[in-house]
């Protein structure tokens, strides 16, 4: 039976009870770096693409949102 890939939903989940996830997707500043932090997190089943898009969402959020983040 093969392993369920986490995607960004289950790493919004998980984020919601974990400081130090919220913390690492917030300091990965590029697509790869996004990409390589949620290989090592487990993951996996988030695409580069899907990297990129979010690198574009995450700099249109309100600075005070993301001050609220941390």
């Amino acid at each position: 039976m093969e392993e369920r890939k986490k995607n960004f939903v289950d790493f919004i989940l998980e984020a919601q009870k974990n400081k130090e996830l919220t913390q690492g997707f917030l300091e990965a500043d590029n697509a790869k770096k996004l990409m390589d932090f949620f290989n090592s997190t487990g993951f996996i089943g988030i695409t580069y693409e899907e990297c990129e898009k979010l690198e574009v969402a995450r700099a249109n959020l309100p600075p005070i949102l993301l001050e609220a983040m941390y």
